[in-house]
């Protein structure tokens, strides 16, 4: 919805994001360009290439790091464990972990990673800080997960 240049994101459902009403947030002046939602956390990508998430964060999958609860993300915050200068086209997201193309086509990954889920060949079980993902996806162009 585009009312007078606020774009607004509406929820239904759990209300993850939101506590009693179904609009979880409003982005003035902000274009949204890509969404997803594992039912437990939900990412967005402005037209500026920036993240924002909110919800379920046990393991990282908001990228959200704060000095209260960073199990859970009330609302929808910016992602600023993006890299600097790093601008992302598309997220997409898991039951706990969360991957984000960056506009020159390489893929970023964050979150739980106890199955290897992440693609990062690291041996961490979770990840708060979004990792480019090597291997056969550095070597091929990205344009949508």
């Amino acid at each position: 919805d585009n009312s007078g240049g606020s774009y607004h994101v509406f929820s239904w459902g759990r209300h993850a994001l939101a506590q009693d009403n179904i609009e979880v947030v409003r982005f003035s002046g902000r274009r949204i360009i890509s969404a997803a939602t594992s039912g437990w956390h939900a990412l967005f990508v402005d037209s500026e290439g920036i993240v924002f998430a909110g919800g379920a964060n046990e393991k990282g999958q908001c990228a959200i790091i704060n000095d209260q609860n960073n199990d859970f993300v009330q609302g929808v915050r910016r992602v600023e464990q993006v890299p600097v200068g790093v601008k992302i086209c598309f997220v997409a997201t898991g039951l706990d972990f969360s991957a984000a193309v960056t506009m020159s086509g390489q893929v970023l990954t964050w979150g739980g990673n106890d199955l290897g889920q992440l693609g990062t060949n690291k041996n961490l079980m979770s990840s708060n800080r979004p990792s480019l993902v090597r291997g056969v996806l550095s070597r091929v162009q990205i344009s949508d997960i």
